[in-house]
């Protein structure tokens, strides 16, 4: 069976370049043959699609600070979400209840609010805040919480992409044919994550036959060869940002030393 990655946690360039690499594996087999035609033009084309995006974006002199803001709102957007979630955990019912506030708002406008398009994450970002800044009990909960800092954060990171990507649009032209990477990427995970499930029922349906067994096995040890890969490449980088986060929390925690 063809082994599961986050494939959503690759940055731009990795998940581009394991499509092409994927894409180069599934070229030297025989897709109609092995009756995984259609979900394998159809993952190729959306990293056709992303690659011309990346271009497009790296190109742009205001991509790059698009990038930058975008991130932005979303480590705002998660921080309000982890903190909601903790204070989930209170050994105080009142503020219990005050989370549970906050949270089901979250909810409503979902997590992968951080995945959709530019002007979709912009728009629900937008409608959010204005929920908190003018519902009585979201502005309380929102207060309760200490989240008015990260509010009024989060509100004005995303004034300054909706401007940026205004200014964006009017240098480039009509804002339909600005298609950004981000928006991209989620149908194409999907797309391969179909692909990878057609090829493993397949291989289920025919790893007794003496000679297509044998094709479905050698391009799912090669698939997953590369996937390993970029497992790897995730867990390094997992393992290097909980290293840099303790040794911040140390640094941070650690009570100056006196002499005599």
């Amino acid at each position: 069976m063809i082994h599961t990655v986050n494939l959503n946690n690759l940055r731009n360039a990795e998940y581009l370049q394991f499509g092409k690499d994927a894409g180069a594996l599934l070229s030297d087999a025989d897709a109609t043959a092995l009756g995984i035609n259609k979900p394998n033009t159809n993952f190729k084309s959306s990293i056709a699609s992303i690659e011309t995006a990346f271009k497009t974006e790296q190109s742009s002199p205001l991509s790059a600070k698009l990038a930058e803001l975008d991130f932005l709102r979303d480590n705002a957007f998660l921080g309000i979400w982890y903190i909601a979630e903790g204070y989930l955990l209170h050994f105080e019912a009142a503020v219990i209840a005050q989370a549970q506030i906050v949270k089901k708002n979250l909810v409503t406008y979902g997590r992968d609010t951080i995945k959709i398009s530019y002007p979709a994450e912009t728009a629900s970002i937008n409608s959010m805040v204005n929920d908190w800044e003018n519902k009585p009990d979201l502005t309380a909960a929102i207060a309760a919480l200490h989240l008015t800092d990260w509010k009024v954060g989060l509100k004005q990171i995303n004034t300054d992409f909706e401007t940026t990507y205004t200014e964006r649009t009017k240098n480039e032209g009509d804002a339909a044919a600005i298609n950004p990477v981000k928006t991209l990427r989620l149908p194409s995970v999907k797309l391969w994550e179909k692909l990878a499930t057609t090829i493993n029922a397949q291989y289920i349906l025919n790893d007794e036959d003496a000679v297509m067994g044998p094709k479905y096995l050698s391009l799912i040890n090669n698939i997953n060869a590369l996937v390993d890969t970029y497992k790897n490449i995730l867990t390094l980088r997992q393992a290097k940002n909980k290293k840099a986060s303790t040794t911040t929390t140390t640094a941070i925690s650690t009570p100056p030393t006196t002499n005599g």
